[in-house]
């Protein structure tokens, strides 16, 4: 199975709920799921060998003797430590064995760092070969594909897992609807969302900051879950509610523009260049258009005009350039020569950065 879409999507916090649904009662006894990332390291192949080897023993460390910690130390005295797909994928045939009929479901994250990897020179193209056997052999593999590398990947290298998948499910952006449903999920005691006025209220502001993404709408819910739980007289969330969550992830993300919007700012399909190197000047030029539009957005609006924002930029075609791209991003949108940013996250959050800067609020 894999869930493929663009980067910051949401597609980790899915990986996540699978796993914990898996977890609970109704599976708990048939399967052992297993999270690791590849590796972004040098000797790319071991390191992700590791990293699953490792998780693997995490997971399975609840019982009293670790099954996997002591058959991975009987087969590496035999054979030596793992260090290919290939030994990982023997290993993991002889352990299925063991355990049957429990199933190990791997949960693989970031395919896209194998890209990264051989742009880099950390792995040979030929690993994809012996990813593509291993999976093969594997009873079970998800893994979280991001747009535009898995696109190069399959079309570089000839290595189309999207066709190949038994499932594929593309993340996207979640619809109001959708939306309603994710928060109602989420924030599980009834009270907090208060009257179905209230609630619609909460709902569509919690849709507006930050237009259905997934990975938004995660951090997001997840830092007004702790603030109200935090409040020990507090009965229901309201506007009041949410414009203090909003005040609260200022004070407690140092990196926050980083942390919640890098994907806006930083293009999947410019992170490297054909020698693997980053595209620094792309991130910031874009950064500062989007700082921009917030610094000089009317309130009531949330917009600026796009000729008073060209000002601030010297190079007037490079400007135009990147502000065209943001905008087929959707990232920006333009309306009858207005700039506004549809994401009102970052409005929200760009906004009280400013203030703090310039009154020390915080």
């Amino acid at each position: 199975m894999v869930l493929y879409g663009q980067w910051r999507v949401g597609k980790t916090v899915i990986l996540h709920e699978v796993l914990r649904a898996l977890q609970g009662a109704e599976f708990g006894d048939q399967v052992v799921p297993v999270y690791a990332m590849f590796s972004e390291a040098e000797n790319f192949e071991a390191k992700t060998v590791t990293n699953i080897s490792d998780s693997l023993l995490e997971t399975m460390d609840v019982e009293l003797v670790n099954p996997w910690e002591d058959f991975r130390d009987e087969w590496a005295a035999k054979y030596g430590e793992p260090k290919t797909l290939y030994d990982l994928g023997r290993m993991l045939g002889r352990f299925h064995q063991k355990i049957a009929p429990k199933t190990i479901v791997l949960a693989l994250d970031e395919f896209t760092n194998i890209y990264v990897a051989i742009k880099k020179g950390y792995v040979d193209p030929s690993f994809l070969r012996s990813f593509v056997e291993f999976v093969g052999k594997s009873r079970c593999v998800i893994m979280t594909a991001g747009g535009e590398h898995s696109v190069r990947l399959m079309t570089d290298y000839d290595v189309n897992m999207l066709q190949k998948a038994d499932c594929r499910l593309e993340v996207k952006y979640l619809s109001k609807e959708d939306t309603a449903k994710y928060v109602e999920a989420v924030i599980t005691v009834p009270s907090y969302l208060g009257t179905q006025d209230r609630k619609t209220r909460t709902i569509d502001r919690i849709f507006e900051l930050t237009q259905g993404n997934v990975f938004l709408l995660h951090k997001f819910c997840e830092a007004l879950i702790r603030y109200v739980q935090k409040q020990n007289n507090l009965t229901q969330i309201d506007d009041i509610t949410i414009q203090r969550t909003l005040d609260g992830i200022v004070k407690s993300e140092p990196d926050v523009i980083s942390v919640y919007f890098n994907s806006l700012y930083n293009p999947y399909n410019e992170l490297l260049n054909q020698k693997g190197q980053g595209f620094g000047g792309v991130r910031e030029l874009n950064l500062m258009i989007l700082k921009g539009i917030v610094s000089r957005a009317f309130p009531d609006t949330h917009s600026c005009r796009k000729d008073d924002l060209a000002e601030d930029f010297a190079d007037e075609v490079r400007f135009e350039e990147f502000l065209k791209t943001l905008i087929e991003r959707s990232v920006v949108r333009e309306d009858s020569g207005n700039l506004s940013i549809p994401i009102d996250l970052f409005y929200e959050i760009q906004t009280r950065i400013e203030r703090k800067d310039e009154n020390n609020e915080y």
